[in-house]
């Protein structure tokens, strides 16, 4: 039976050979819907995280958690951090992703201070960060064994005037009333690198706190029994991890966290938010824009097949006549077909995967670029993308053989005779997919300007119009073939009796293949007319682009005017002023290159 199969593969080879280059388009067609979805997805994650970044000033992906312990519950500044330490463990523990960094900070109130250079009643917070000596550099210093030594930032200096070795006399509770505490400033330190992720709150965010080591903290903690430990901790998490595959999950453990600890906060959770919205729009708009190029590969799928079954039909009459059933016929073909259908797979997949790495890399219609596209990676949801395809195309080439394997020659025969009319025409689809699409440019155009702010603002528009401009080719389409029939059958009756036999011949003819043609006629019209528009829409779009960009980054060049000023005084007294223009014309078209675009910019300026 196999080799039965492929001998009548190879009868028909070259048909056979563009039904596989049909196949292996239409699936490589539906793999590359996993692959650039998540592509793009993960592409729009990562930029989302980038621009928190840049417009937040923060790394962007945080979690954090602040408020007070009470002293009497810690014995000592370890334990507090041990318990802030737990509560990074626990987050980690659901939300899978490796750490940055992570800035911890405990502080005690402090109280009312004096400065040994005559600074008065200055209001000072005792303060430990683990990691001031790692990612801080010491811009002054001066040790003093005799007091304890303290830290404080650069923008604490300036504001309060200290300087490296100056004492720093602290009033603070002990619990009996108010005890000195003297402190000499043995270090001037800021940031190494402001744009460390340890820095999620830098020196200058941290207040009026003077920064003392452990052991110092510890004993502080002695005058404090009646007072509260304030804590900051703040887990930088590298968001690169963060994926379109576990975005979701990790919203959920966050939103979790946040039910469970109203002291807990993120700024992870706000960009996800506006993803899940980004990314709906993806799915849809990859629809949109891969339904007609489906349509396109079906038609003509539909077509080879359609021309290769009329040509085996005397085949299967035969096999019929041989005593074969209508099962064997159709395990028959449907061997064949998933023949092809399996090679179209391997080709597909591999296809797919080239057509989708290219392109991501263009920046416009046909602009291909080296931009970065590692986002863009091979999916095991391919292969089901591309079982799944197969399995579509094994049943929309084998269905009709079914209906083709008659039960004699002479019901062969009558079918042949008498053709009906397809469901379309009947249920006139295409009339209503017209009216459809009419409606959806009415639509369109009430809300152009809408869509212009939306476009203006970066925002997605919405995929139905995109849609819409192939639901009104498709439908012409199919209306152009109703009324191309309907003048075929207005011409026959008005003139047949005048036809010469070969033209009576030739209109007999177009009247008994007109459905038969009509596939080739929709799908001639949606690939020339979808060209032209696809064409039309890209050139459009890279204009827009490139007007947008020299927009964003503004003139080459500015040139400043001397505007000179007369004064007069009136008969009454006043003074009156006047400012006289300058000589706009010295810069038109006729004086520069024409190529050169010049405007006159008026700013009024205060004062």
């Amino acid at each position: 039976m196999f080799g039965f199969v492929i001998n009548k593969l190879k009868n028909r080879k070259w048909l056979n050979l563009c039904l596989l280059m049909g196949v292996a388009l239409f699936i490589a067609l539906f793999v590359c819907h996993p692959m650039f979805e998540k592509g793009a997805g993960n592409q729009i994650l990562d930029r989302l995280f980038t621009d928190h970044a840049t417009q937040q000033n923060e790394f962007p992906a945080q979690m954090s958690r602040e408020g007070t312990y009470v002293v009497a519950d810690y014995p000592d500044s370890q334990s507090v951090l041990d318990k802030l330490s737990g509560y990074e463990k626990k987050w980690t523990e659901y939300v899978d992703i490796n750490k940055v960094s992570s800035q911890q900070l405990i502080t005690l109130s402090g109280g009312r201070a004096d400065t040994e250079f005559g600074g008065l009643n200055h209001y000072f917070t005792i303060g430990y960060l683990p990691g001031l000596s790692e990612y801080a550099d010491v811009v002054k210093s001066q040790t003093d064994t005799a007091t304890f030594e303290c830290s404080i930032s650069e923008k604490t200096m300036d504001h309060y005037g200290l300087v490296a070795g100056e004492k720093i006399y602290l009033h603070v509770p002990d619990g009996s009333g108010k005890k000195e505490i003297s402190f000499v400033i043995s270090q001037i330190c800021r940031e190494k690198d402001i744009n460390d992720p340890y820095w999620a709150k830098t020196l200058s965010n941290m207040g009026d706190v003077i920064f003392v080591s452990q052991d110092v903290f510890d004993e502080m903690m002695q005058y404090y029994s009646e007072d509260n430990i304030s804590y900051s901790d703040f887990l930088m998490l590298d968001y690169r991890q963060i994926n379109t595959e576990n975005a979701s999950l990790y919203d959920g453990y966050m939103e979790q966290f946040k039910d469970a600890d109203k002291l807990y906060n993120d700024n992870i959770r706000d960009t996800l938010e506006r993803f899940f919205t980004q990314q709906k729009t993806i799915k849809l708009m990859l629809w949109a824009l891969e339904l007609p190029c489906l349509v396109l590969l079906i038609l003509f799928i539909r077509m080879i097949s359609a021309q290769i079954l009329s040509l085996e039909e005397n085949d299967i009459l035969v096999l019929r006549s041989r005593g074969a059933t209508k099962l064997q016929v159709f395990i028959l073909y449907l061997q064949q077909s998933g023949i092809i259908a399996f090679a179209g797979c391997v080709l597909g997949i591999v296809l797919g995967y080239i057509m989708c790495r290219a392109a991501a890399s263009t920046d416009g219609f046909l602009r291909f670029t080296a931009k970065d596209i590692g986002t863009y990676r091979f999916v095991w949801q391919m292969l089901v993308y591309a079982v799944a395809a197969a399995v579509i195309m094994v049943l929309f080439i084998t269905v009709p053989v079914w209906k083709k394997s008659k039960d004699a020659i002479s019901e062969h025969s009558r079918g042949r005779i008498s053709k009906k009319k397809p469901l379309w025409e009947k249920c006139f689809i295409d009339v209503i997919l017209l009216a459809l699409s009419a409606y959806l440019l009415y639509n369109y155009n009430k809300q152009k300007s809408t869509l212009a702010i939306s476009v203006l603002e970066n925002r997605s528009i919405d995929p139905v119009m995109i849609l819409d401009n192939s639901l009104f080719i498709f439908a012409t389409a199919l209306l152009c073939v109703r009324l191309t029939g309907l003048i075929i059958l207005l011409v026959d009756r008005l003139f047949k009796k005048r036809f010469s036999p070969a033209m009576y011949a030739s209109f007999l003819q177009l009247k008994r293949t007109r459905y038969n043609q009509g596939f080739l006629a929709v799908f001639l019209i949606m690939t020339v007319a979808g060209g032209i528009f696809d064409a039309n829409m890209a050139r459009t779009m890279n204009s827009n682009m490139e007007k947008r960009i020299v927009y964003n980054v503004g003139c080459d060049a500015i040139y400043n005017e001397d505007f000179r000023l007369r004064i007069q005084k009136n008969k009454d007294g006043s003074v009156s002023w006047m400012y006289d223009e300058p000589d706009f014309g010295k810069y038109g078209r006729s004086k520069m290159r024409a190529s050169v675009t010049v405007s006159r910019v008026c700013l009024r300026t205060s004062g």
